[in-house]
C-alpha cells in the first residue's frame, strides 16, 4: 500500500469583544470586559451622572468607546469640582473616545497616570463643550506621562482646553479640529494639520517644540497667538 502526507489545515476566528451600554454602571461593566481592539457602545444619552466618574478605561488596554452620537450631560461641570465624563486612569493604553458630546463636566477626559504608569487616549469625532477642563491630564511625580491625540472634533466654550498638572503631558496630535471660544487655547507637541482656533482667550495655540509641523491651521481673534505664531 501507499503512503501519504496529509496537512491539516485550522482555521481560527479571533472574536473582538464587544458590548452595549445605556448608563455609567453597566458602561463601565463593558468596558472592563472588552477585549483590546473591542468596542463598546453607547445607545443613549446618559444626563445628570452622579458626582465622581462616570466612565472609567482603568487597566484597560486597546478598548473603544463609541457614544454613536449621542450626550455625556454632567450636571454642571463648572461649578462642581468632582465630576468627570471619562477616567482613562490607572495603567490604561491605548483607548479610543469616538462619537461622543461630553459637556458639564468639571473634567470631559481625565487622563492620570501614577507611579511607573501612563495613560494615553485617541479622540475622534467628540464635541466637548461647556466643561471647566476638556482634558485634564494629571501626572504624577513618578508618572511615565499622559498623552491624548485629537482628531475631527470639537472643542468649544469650556474654561480650557487642556489643563496640565505636574510633568510629561502631551496633546500628541491635533487633526482636523475646530478650538472655539474657550477660556485658554491649546498646547501641542505633535503635528497640527486643517485646525481652526477661533475666539480664544490668552494662547490660541501654543507649540512646545520647534520640531512641531503646522498645515492649514487658521487662527483668528484669540487674545494671544502663542509661540506657533500663526
Amino acid at each position: 500500500f501507499g503512503s501519504s502526507n496529509q496537512t491539516d489545515v485550522w482555521s481560527v476566528a479571533l472574536t473582538l469583544s464587544s458590548g452595549t451600554c445605556t448608563n455609567c454602571s453597566n458602561c463601565d461593566d463593558a468596558i472592563q470586559a472588552a477585549n483590546p481592539g473591542g468596542t463598546v457602545y453607547l445607545t443613549n444619552d446618559i444626563l445628570n451622572p452622579d458626582e465622581g466618574f462616570c466612565l472609567t478605561f482603568d487597566s484597560t488596554s486597546g478598548v473603544i468607546f463609541d457614544c454613536q452620537g449621542y450626550n455625556l450631560n454632567g450636571s454642571g461641570g463648572i461649578s462642581t469640582a468632582a465630576s468627570f465624563g471619562m477616567d482613562t486612569a490607572a495603567g490604561s493604553s491605548d483607548g479610543t473616545i469616538k462619537n461622543c458630546n461630553i459637556s458639564n463636566f468639571a473634567k470631559g477626559i481625565w487622563l492620570y497616570a501614577a507611579a511607573s504608569e501612563s495613560a494615553d487616549v485617541t479622540i475622534i469625532n467628540t464635541t466637548l463643550y461647556s466643561n471647566s477642563r476638556a482634558i485634564f491630564f494629571e501626572n504624577t511625580a513618578s508618572g511615565n506621562g499622559c498623552y491624548a491625540s485629537i482628531y475631527n472634533s470639537t472643542i468649544e466654550s469650556n474654561s480650557a482646553v487642556v489643563y496640565e498638572y505636574l510633568q510629561s503631558e502631551e496633546l500628541s496630535a491635533l487633526v482636523g479640529t475646530t478650538i472655539k471660544n474657550n477660556g485658554e487655547g491649546v498646547t501641542v507637541n505633535g503635528p497640527v494639520t486643517d485646525v481652526i482656533i477661533i475666539d480664544n482667550f490668552g494662547d490660541g495655540l501654543t507649540v512646545s517644540s520647534n520640531d512641531v509641523v503646522l498645515t492649514n491651521v487658521t487662527s483668528v481673534n484669540n487674545t494671544e497667538i502663542g509661540r506657533a505664531h500663526v
